[in-house]
């Protein structure tokens, strides 16, 4: 018997990965380097060493890797001043509700992310 759904925070409530995406590609670019799709889907849900090798890889020196990471984080942070919950999340959320399940978040985030951003939302 289900009693409970479990929602997926970054990219499921949330679209942060795509928002990433087109800030770390920004951030590459100022670099003249490309940062490819194929190549950033292999980071998403890790942690930073598969990007750190990559811009290492790209770049050839380990200076470029806090430069990039901290230009993204910016980049990230202003495209992502007003955050906008997915389509259906909330009907979802609504419907379990009434159907009398329990809902929860799960994430690789830490706490301060996610809470950071329902503050934004207000939910």
């Amino acid at each position: 018997m289900i009693k409970a759904i479990i929602f997926d925070f970054d990219g499921l409530i949330i679209d942060t990965e795509s928002v990433w995406y087109e800030a770390y590609k920004e951030a590459f670019k100022e670099c003249n380097i490309e940062l490819l799709l194929e190549e950033f889907v292999r980071c998403i849900g890790t942690n930073d060493d598969i990007l750190s090798t990559i811009i290492r890889e790209k770049t050839g020196r380990d200076t470029e890797i806090e430069l990039i990471k901290k230009r993204a984080m910016a980049l990230h942070s202003n495209k992502m001043e007003n955050p906008v919950v997915r389509e259906g999340v909330e009907s979802y959320l609504q419907e379990a509700k009434e159907a009398g399940y329990s809902t929860a978040i799960a994430s690789s985030s830490t706490f301060a992310w996610i809470d950071g951003f329902f503050e934004k939302i207000r939910y």
